[in-house]
């Protein structure tokens, strides 16, 4: 990692950081579908072949009652309306029974209900022909035949198929029960596993994070410990580069600008001493104060190279700074990007939630119906009670009629037993949809506890897009601070320059100062305490 840029390390950092996002993502939908497909089985397939069912049952009963009321009445038009009611009874008993058909080659069901549909097809095609002789007795006024072929032969039939309708609608019942338990436990799975992938991307970004600030701080660092020393005097100090990243490069420069500063103030040291020199013999001679001036020009213009070096040396740190500066503006734009991805994934979270409520609103109306069947089911036995009632009635006025009385006493215990029948019909219908209400509710609660996960999966990526929005501040911070650094160095440039230039005026006016030669013998105490003082000054590093 030391021989990779700073702005390639954010690149591949964030790249990462996006990778960990786009996983979760991808499981997290995976798991969203698996439910949305167990919530379709059920609400498509499980409930509609319920109510397929129950369709089944309830025309099974009208026909039922219908063939009843044909024996029973004896009004020629009554008797034609209710023969058309009981014709339409079984066809529309047949038309559920297509649809269940139908239904089954759009979802196929496991071969035993398969075999129980066609249980109860055998078993209607069986009562066909029973009904219509027991129908055309009926409308003949044969009502004493009818009545005795309807209480042998057309009762068990009835009988039979309502056992086959009720083990078919107990078989779609259980098949819904296992299909809820299904959606339940693909949404533990992925709550599971939510949680799981959500600590390992924080645990990885946590754990990215670390070892990228560790490997920029501490060569930084080092370049910050060099630099105090050199502050301090210290040229004696071993810089060396590891790696070819930016502070490896700076920690380079540093070290170029020791060399050229030891270089320097050994020879401003060397002209320190020889101007010393010659300022103790500038009384003896004036050839050799002329001397001195020409060592002191040289020692100037050597000062003068030294710090066109340096300048050099500066304008590296300035390209250096440059490029840092770019790469930061690249990993500003990648974390953008990967801001804008994860609020495209915040608004298709927002949809499935959606389509969720949807789901709900749907199973809070099917709730509601179902508590509509039960009322009327009650009413049903409240009906079946009072026909019971008026059947016992009716037997009592019979008896009392003698044997007048005895064809209407049978009528009368026949409608007692129909009205019997009809109640326990209720019953069972009011236990189906007691059962209905009941899976509707864990439905309902199943559907709010997707709904609660949905809301925390939001919560979780809401929080990774806070993460990514601080990382983008951070990286456009570190850009700005970057530009300051630009900045400052190409200041840093032009100040260089401008010392090289002084120095070169000095150095010329070194060269002048050698046609003064008369003043030489005044300047000499003066130039003798100011070669003191520079090699006090030049004594402060240590090389």
């Amino acid at each position: 990692m030391k021989n990779l840029r700073i702005g390639q390390r954010l690149a591949l950092a964030f790249g990462a950081l996006i990778a960990l996002v786009l996983i979760m993502s991808v499981v997290m939908l995976n798991g969203l579908s698996s439910i949305s497909d167990s919530m379709e089985d059920i609400t498509d397939n499980r409930l509609e072949s319920l109510l397929i069912v129950a369709q089944l049952d309830h025309h099974l009963q009208q026909q039922r009652i219908g063939a009843r009321d044909l024996i029973i009445e004896t009004d020629p038009a009554k008797m034609a309306e209710i023969k058309a009611q009981t014709d339409q009874t079984i066809k529309a008993f047949n038309n559920a029974e297509k649809a269940l058909e139908d239904h089954f080659t759009k979802f196929p069901p496991i071969p035993a209900t398969a075999a129980l549909l066609k249980d109860v097809g055998q078993a209607q095609e069986a009562l066909d022909a029973p009904t219509k002789k027991l129908m055309a007795l009926a409308m003949a006024n044969q009502n004493k035949e009818a009545e005795a072929f309807m209480v042998g032969e057309h009762r068990p039939l009835i009988h039979q198929l309502e056992q086959k309708v009720e083990a078919l609608s107990k078989a779609l019942a259980d098949r819904a029960q296992d299909s809820r338990k299904d959606a339940e436990t693909s949404a533990t799975a992925v709550r599971a596993t939510s949680l799981t992938i959500t600590a390992v991307c924080l645990g990885a970004a946590v754990l990215i994070g670390w070892l990228l600030t560790r490997s920029i701080t501490r060569p930084l660092n080092s370049a910050v410990e060099a630099a105090r020393e050199v502050a301090a005097g210290n040229l004696r100090i071993e810089l060396q580069p590891d790696g070819k990243d930016e502070p490896a490069q700076v920690i380079a420069a540093l070290a170029d600008m020791r060399e050229q500063l030891v270089k320097a103030i050994g020879n401003v040291q060397q002209g320190a001493e020889e101007a010393n020199s010659v300022a103790g013999q500038l009384s003896e001679s004036a050839d050799q104060v002329l001397t001195a001036s020409h060592q002191q020009s040289q020692a100037a213009a050597s000062s003068a190279a030294a710090v066109e070096e340096l300048t050099v040396s500066i304008s590296h740190v300035a390209e250096a700074a440059q490029e840092v500066r770019e790469h930061a503006q690249t990993s500003l734009v990648t974390a953008k990007n990967g801001t804008a991805q994860l609020s495209l994934l915040i608004k298709e979270v927002d949809n499935v939630e959606k389509a969720v409520n949807g789901i709900a609103e749907a199973v809070k109306n099917f709730v509601a119906n179902t508590r509509k069947i039960t009322s009327m089911t009650s009413q049903v036995r409240d009906i079946a009670d009072q026909t019971n009632l008026l059947a016992l009635n009716a037997a009592i006025e019979a008896a009392r009629a003698g044997e007048l009385g005895r064809g209407f006493a049978v009528v009368a215990d026949e409608v007692r037993v129909l009205a019997e029948r009809s109640a326990e019909s209720a019953k069972e219908i009011d236990q189906v949809t007691h059962v209905l209400g009941t899976q509707s509710v864990e439905l309902e609660d199943a559907i709010t506890s997707s709904l609660a996960s949905l809301s925390s999966s939001q919560s979780f990526v809401s929080t990774v897009e806070a993460a990514l929005q601080e990382g983008e501040q951070a990286v456009a911070k570190s850009t700005d601070s970057t530009g300051t650094i630009v900045s400052a160095v190409q200041e840093q440039k032009l100040a260089s320059t401008e010392i090289a230039q002084n120095m070169e005026k000095v150095a010329q006016m070194a060269e002048e100062n050698t046609a003064i030669v008369s003043n030489v013998a005044d300047s000499s105490r003066s130039m003798s305490d100011i070669a003191q003082n520079l090699h006090q000054a030049v004594r402060f590093f240590r090389i």
